[in-house]
């Protein structure tokens, strides 16, 4: 990648490639099915979402309703691959680090408007405003975006950001450095357009006095929203603005925000949900497979499951107890015991497939007598034994695997270390658990991350020192510095490496207990057509499914 030319062909043959296929990914109904007269898809999405502002939300429902809302310069196919979105084409520049994007000339808001160049520049700017406080701004450090740190920091306006429209259609990035995974980036919820009218005029305040509210909400993905009842459902229907709305089949969806496991299973067994939630409950996931043979299907998930500690917490400073927290940890009796459905026990933060090798700390092959004895050992030169046991507090969000899993640790760590932990809990719905985590309002808490993008930047660059998304609040230079080292590097194994040496300072530093990579597994009907499989990131769009004709079961979230 050092020779510009070398860079340029593979330039040009990527634009070649896609102006050879104008379309983006979209529904592909196979000749001679025949379709259900009612298009309309009910989805269960697990947890009730905060916001449907891309720069204010956080959490993965929130961005499940908004890769339908929303549509950004690039797509993914439903193999993960990138695919055009709002660009239809792109280039990038000799040296790499000029990246120009053209826009579709019929490419609209859900209001009719035109959707040009200068939209995604106030959106992006929008982004990067300190006053808008985004936790996805850092997005933009990681793009490398000319000015983007000075602009986050308040150091720089808006203005000097380094995007600018050279016409309408036409928009290019200009960016301080190379970046591998730039349009892998791009296609994350953050760099999705706002429409600036809309927002500059209702702003953000509460109800119908906020930009995104059901009365004048306006978006630019295939769907646009039709109803919004809160810890009930969120109605979505077809956006006849959408550039390719001519290709999309289901008419219009239901999100709906059951948590409860084993309720997202019986209405999906009354015929009323579509498509069940990635958690299914444990209890009956072997029943449910012997039931369901051809309807239970896996989705890749690139994620970690972990527990964080607070960095802030006076009794978590020393790393020895830290290490051995986790240390005492049997991860393989966790995921058999209590999960059984394909999940992978995880030493690191990212999971082998994102980066193609595993990176473990010297500790893990050594026999479980040894393990225990050295974490009992470490709590004990950190101060705490059954005499004065280590206390503390888990929180977790509501859902049955959370409450199993944060009562197995407790056990473990009971019985492993002798006595030296005593371990309280505390459950708190979705919202409010996220409140608290981000506040630093717990002693340690569950946290669960799935991969905006396929690549280990994603995952690791959340951990920086001052990231707003670091909630575990960790400060490494260490740790800083490689990851500085690995966007710094030209050659893909010089990177790789430098993400490898950081994933070995966590396994030193231990900020998380990482417990097992998840898998996702749903309840499909067989009349769901177009639900792909293959993508890593488990990442599906509404506008690429259709339903084939069935018996239809009458439901209160159906029209």
């Amino acid at each position: 990648m050092a020779d510009g030319r070398f860079i340029f062909f593979w330039s040009f043959l990527g634009v070649w490639l896609i102006s050879r296929f104008p379309y983006g990914q979209a529904a592909e109904v196979p000749i001679g099915v025949e379709l259900a007269p009612l298009q309309h898809l009910v989805i269960n999405n697990g947890e009730e979402i905060a916001t449907l502002d891309p720069h204010q939300l956080y959490g993965v429902p929130a961005k499940n309703v908004m890769r339908n809302l929303f549509e950004g310069l690039v797509n993914l196919d439903s193999c993960g691959q990138v695919a055009p979105g709002v660009a239809e084409r792109w280039q990038q520049s000799a040296d790499g680090k000029t990246w120009t994007f053209y826009l579709r000339p019929n490419a609209r808001w859900s209001n009719g408007d035109p959707l040009t160049a200068d939209d995604f520049i106030y959106s992006w700017r929008r982004l990067a405003a300190p006053s808008t406080r985004s936790p996805y701004s850092h997005y933009l450090i990681d793009l490398g975006l000319v000015n983007g740190a000075a602009v986050i920091a308040g150091q720089q306006p808006p203005k000097t950001l380094g995007v600018r429209a050279i016409d309408q259609q036409t928009l290019q990035l200009q960016c301080e450095r190379i970046v591998p995974y730039c349009l892998k980036l791009l296609t994350v919820v953050a760099f999705y357009p706002v429409h600036a009218a809309t927002v500059e005029q209702y702003g953000n305040g509460v109800d119908d006095h906020r930009w995104y509210a059901v009365s004048h909400f306006v978006g630019n993905g295939a769907y646009q929203l039709q109803g919004w009842v809160v810890n009930e459902k969120l109605r979505l229907m077809r956006n006849p603005h959408y550039w390719d709305n001519a290709h999309t089949v289901i008419d219009s969806a239901t999100f709906l925000p059951i948590f409860d496991e084993v309720v997202d299973v019986r209405r999906y067994q009354a015929g009323e949900i579509d498509i069940t939630h990635f958690r299914l409950p444990l209890i009956h996931f072997q029943k449910l497979q012997q039931q369901y043979p051809d309807e239970l299907h896996y989705f890749p998930l690139s994620a970690v499951y972990a527990y964080q500690f607070n960095g802030r917490c006076q009794r978590f400073q020393d790393r020895r107890v830290r290490q051995a927290l986790s240390m005492a940890v049997n991860r393989q009796q966790l995921v058999q015991q209590l999960i059984g459905q394909g999940e992978r026990v995880a030493y690191t933060l990212t999971p082998p497939d994102i980066n193609g090798w595993i990176t473990t700390p010297p500790w893990v092959d050594w026999p479980e007598a040894r393990r225990y004895q050295h974490a009992r050992q470490l709590l004990k030169a950190a101060g705490y034994h059954a005499d004065n046991p280590l206390q503390f507090t888990l929180l977790y969000s509501t859902s049955e695997l959370h409450e199993q899993i944060a009562v197995a640790l407790a056990e473990q760590w009971k019985q492993h270390l002798t006595g030296a932990v005593k371990v309280n809990f505390i459950c708190e719905e979705w919202k409010v658990f996220l409140h608290s985590r981000l506040s630093g309002q717990y002693h340690m808490a569950r946290n669960g991350r799935i991969a905006d993008y396929d690549d280990p930047s994603c995952m690791l660059h959340k951990l920086r020192s001052q990231h707003i998304e670091n909630d575990c609040f960790y400060q490494s230079t260490r740790f800083d510095d490689w990851l500085d080292r690995a966007s710094a590097a030209i050659e893909e194994h010089q990177r790789q490496y430098c993400y490898q040496q950081a994933e070995l300072q966590l396994a030193i530093d231990v900020p998380l207990i990482p417990l097992f990579h998840p898998v996702a597994h749903r309840l499909v009907k067989p009349y769901v057509g177009g639900l792909s499989e293959r993508n890593p990131l488990g990442i599906f769009y509404i506008k690429d499914l259709y339903l084939i004709k069935h018996p239809t079961v009458p439901s209160g979230y159906r029209p």
